[in-house]
């Protein structure tokens, strides 16, 4: 609800800014279009992005039907389209406008067999022919030019069949092959048809739980158990710098993203920052029909270092930035105009895309709205420099979705490039982006340091100079036989006034027990140092430096305004209680001498520790980047660990305990703190059973009456 109204907020400024502004409604209605937040991996609605434009069928190129569309590829340099139609064993030319077409059905006299995979260039085009188990490099008439079959090298996987399936060709003329059954990587051969090795190995990471059952496992059983074999490669595609994209199966690899961006290397060098993997959809994996991960079938590089990828198993369509972040998603199952049923295949021309659609045996042309092409010109110019008119489109964009967290986004990085660090952390936020938040914080942090970097240094050596001198005034007074002036204790008139009195006396106190705890605990308890009213004090002070601290930390912390301080109060007084009462029961048990009163009391006093160390923890909330969290982390682990220490040293001394048998007692508490959650569980349960019947029979009464 606080995101809606921050949009909407927003919104209305921006409607102020530009009184002109007129949102524009662009939808299908054959399909919703969503992407997911930064913050929390949950599904936002968006305007739609991209609307289909035409539906295209073989018959209206004067073919007979598409069988099984399995590859398509868009040569938009000389306005034509190759089509790999599998099931009718041939490669269909077309042009740009797919009005006329021409069959290839035979290379080098012999029938293609199951073609799978089609590519063009240099005026060159390159068949994976599948079930004759070869490449064909055919001229743009369909003259064969070159055939390759299996790789005669000692270095080719023995004893697997070579069955290409898709196949791209770079700038130095290497041919990189996807091929069934073959995991070791992509194919790679040149234009002679030389083995040049493999590439693009996608590691296999098992999860813990695989590797601990395997450990306990039999021979038998581990022979009837599955290898954690690499993942095989589905499709790919050549960018404009020559990295291939490849996408594969996340099902079969937990920890890997389903595209990857190979350099020569064979490395993957996409870059994520957005914190979600790269798996197509996030959500409504076990909702629908269609469940499990995603399988991308296809992906294709646009402009800009823009890619789209096609869902095989959610008939959906996503489109990514070249930092793997997710722009927005689209598509659906169905027989409407925009829907496709098994997405094959994917390209583009320029910004428009073509999707092969397996199963309905057509080809599906998507434009971008007005929405999705603000986006796009906005990253586009984003990459091109041109931050001022970046921004502008993504102001635009805000305007058909103020939904959108990638205009947010976008503005925030314009921002950040044009050096207004402070905005761009404010974009950062609306867009729920932790990551650029934290990189602009690193930045206006700099920025204010530099600019104030006198007045700290001058105020930082003005404390180290009062400090060192308090020492040495301290010196020459006790030389000249001048102690410290004694104060006149203040006696508080009023009953009120003492008892407030008591009360910041026995406050003050847990800064001793904090120091010295053992000593402090044992005067806790044997000279009645603390007070109940006190040991309130300090829980009601926790509570406060909680609500604090979840209000006014860093957002990259955690800080959030939506607190809620009778939840908060529920949250610490009732295991506090529960503690008591528990540990109390046990060590009543162990003949232990604390009372009720006094374990309360050891609580309250141990967490001082808390109450301070939360103010230090909100400052450096709104100082540290993510990079440093680290810090953050030790410090509050640190203040966490000290805080338990004390509680242990004042439950030790409330009992008279040894540490060992404080220690067993504390353990024991925590068993029987969660019997009584459970036993109060199994009695409200009981009480609603009881409540129920109750309301059935007096409800069969009056009916009867």
């Amino acid at each position: 609800m606080r995101r809606i109204k921050r949009f909407l907020a927003a919104a209305a400024v921006l409607m102020l800014l530009t009184p002109s502004a007129r949102a524009v409604q662009e939808h299908s209605g054959a399909y919703e279009t969503y992407n997911y937040s930064y913050e929390d991996n949950s599904e936002l609605a968006s305007a739609a992005a991209y609307v289909p434009v035409r539906v295209v069928r073989a018959e209206s190129m004067g073919l007979t039907p598409f069988k099984t569309l399995s590859d398509l590829f868009v040569d938009a340099g000389h306005g034509e389209i190759y089509l790999a139609d599998t099931d009718n064993h041939r490669i269909v030319k077309t042009d740009i406008g797919m009005t006329r077409a021409q069959a290839f059905t035979e290379a080098g006299g012999v029938a293609f067999s199951s073609p799978q995979g089609v590519y063009v260039a240099d005026d060159a085009v390159y068949v994976a022919d599948t079930g004759n188990r070869r490449v064909v490099k055919l001229t743009r008439g369909g003259e064969t030019l070159a055939v390759w079959g299996k790789p005669d090298s000692p270095q080719f996987s023995q004893g697997v069949d070579f069955k290409p399936q898709k196949v791209v060709v770079t700038e130095q003329g290497e041919i990189s092959i996807v091929c069934e059954g073959i995991y070791e990587g992509l194919v790679t051969i040149d234009q002679s048809g030389a083995f040049q090795g493999y590439s693009g190995t996608i590691p296999v990471r098992p999860s813990l739980w695989d590797l601990f059952w395997r450990m306990l496992s039999t021979r038998e059983q581990l022979k009837s158990m599955s290898s954690f074999l690499p993942v095989t490669y589905i499709n790919l595609d050549l960018d404009a710098e020559g990295f291939i994209y490849a996408t594969s199966q996340a099902e079969q690899s937990a920890m890997a993203n389903s595209v990857q961006r190979l350099n020569p290397g064979g490395n993957d060098v996409l870059m994520n920052n957005s914190g979600q993997r790269l798996v197509g959809d996030l959500g409504n994996l076990f909702v629908g029909r269609s469940v499990g991960a995603s399988v991308l079938g296809d992906v294709c590089c646009l402009p800009g270092g823009l890619f789209a990828c096609v869902d095989q198993r959610r008939s959906k369509i996503y489109l990514y930035d070249d930092e793997g972040e997710m722009l927005f998603a689209f598509g659906g199952a169905g027989s409407q105009k925009g829907n496709v049923t098994v997405p094959s295949a994917i390209d583009n021309d320029g910004f428009t895309l073509y999707v092969a659609d397996s199963s309905a045996g057509q080809i599906t042309v998507f434009q971008p709205t007005a929405y999705g092409r603000c986006l796009i010109q906005g990253m586009m110019d984003y990459d091109n420099g041109d931050y001022e008119s970046s921004r502008m489109n993504f102001m635009e964009a805000f305007r058909y979705n103020t939904n959108s967290e990638l205009a947010y986004l976008g503005i925030g990085k314009a921002q950040m490039r044009e050096g207004q660090y402070h905005d761009a952390m404010l974009s950062f936020r609306l867009a729920a982006n932790r990551t650029y938040y934290s990189r602009a914080l690193e930045q206006y942090r700099r920025e204010v340091f530099d600019e104030h970097f006198s007045a700290i240094f001058m105020v930082l050596a003005a404390l180290l100079v009062l400090a060192a001198a308090r020492p040495i005034v301290r010196g020459i007074r006790a030389k000249r036989g001048r102690g410290p002036k004694e104060r006149q204790p203040w006696e508080p008139r009023s009953a009120w006034g003492r008892q407030a009195d008591r009360i910041v006396q026995s406050v003050d106190f847990a800064f001793f027990c904090m120091l010295h705890p053992f000593k402090g605990f044992y005067e806790l308890k044997a000279e009645k140092q603390g007070t109940m009213a006190g040991a309130t004090v300090l829980l009601m002070l926790y509570i406060a430096s909680s609500l604090l601290r979840g209000t006014l930390s860093g957002y990259l912390f955690g800080g959030s305004a939506d607190q809620n301080p009778l939840m908060m109060l529920m949250t610490v007084c009732l295991p506090v209680a529960l503690f008591v009462l528990a540990n109390w029961c046990i060590t009543t048990l162990m003949e232990g001498e604390g009372r009720m009163r006094d374990i309360y009391q050891a609580v309250c006093y141990a967490l001082m520790p808390m109450i301070l160390g939360q103010i230090v923890l909100i400052v450096l909330s709104n100082l540290l980047t993510l990079d440093e969290a680290s810090v953050y982390s030790v410090i509050s682990g640190g203040l966490l660990v000290y805080t338990v220490f004390l509680l242990l040293a004042g439950n030790m001394q409330a009992h008279g305990f040894t540490m060992g048998r404080t220690v067993g007692a504390a353990i024991v508490t925590v068993v029987a703190m969660a019997v009584i959650v459970f036993l109060a569980y199994l009695f409200c349960n009981l009480l609603f059973e009881v409540a129920g019947f109750i309301s059935q029979v007096y409800k069969e009464i009056v009916f009867r009456v």
